[in-house]
């Protein structure tokens, strides 16, 4: 417990905090979400990428998420999660976490400090609630690089953050064979597929996501 932060990248750290806060809040809740720390399926975390205060976002191992996504589950929110810092005169904090077709999606913490400053001892989960209405974080981000007719094709429910090869890229519509449509940082559009896995830029005469 003691050595919770001592970890070298901050993505284990923010990993480790919501283990700690998911273990104290019922398991009908708490065990889908545990099991996709247990999976491996978030692989990094994006700080400040949206509008919404506090927020970061998840990137999500490609090969692993598969398991755990799942469009017919409501998105929605677990807040009034409550910790201290370690400095005693700090302001108390508010933690999130945002779930959105089943996966983890991302979390705030309100005011805006970093994980390593928590004080774990004092997570306070007794007022915890659900939200079912919630921003996914994701989706946050895509609307400063795309706009417009393609960005209102897409479901809000569906964006999430995939690392492939080392790049990221916007999950934004499957094929059935597991493929997916993909946006990118330089708001290109993209084909990712599991195979190998590989990425092909799409032409950017594209205008609609549904007849590819």
């Amino acid at each position: 417990m003691f050595g919770l932060f001592s970890g070298s990248s901050k993505a284990q750290w923010e990993v480790q905090l919501l283990r700690e806060v998911l273990n104290l809040i019922p398991a009908t809740i708490s065990k889908p979400l545990l099991a996709q720390l247990d999976a491996g399926v978030i692989k990094g975390v994006r700080h400040n990428a949206s509008d919404i205060p506090g927020c970061s976002s998840f990137k999500y191992d490609m090969n692993a998420l598969k398991a755990f996504e799942d469009e017919t589950v409501p998105d929605y929110t677990i807040t009034d999660i409550f910790m201290g810092q370690k400095k005693e005169s700090a302001e108390r904090l508010c933690y999130s976490i945002f779930v959105s077709s089943g996966l983890l999606s991302g979390y705030s913490l309100v005011p805006e400090v970093s994980v390593s400053n928590v004080e774990i001892g004092t997570i306070d989960c007794k007022e915890f609630r659900l939200e079912t209405k919630m921003d996914n974080p994701a989706f946050a981000e895509l609307r400063t690089i795309i706009k417009g007719s393609l960005l209102n094709q897409v479901n809000p429910s569906s964006v999430y953050l995939v690392n492939v090869n080392g790049s990221d890229y916007f999950h934004v519509r499957d094929f059935d064979d597991g493929d997916f449509i993909g946006v990118g940082y330089d708001g290109a559009l993209y084909k990712v597929t599991h195979e190998g896995p590989s990425v092909t830029r799409l032409p950017n005469s594209i205008s609609d996501l549904w007849k590819l």
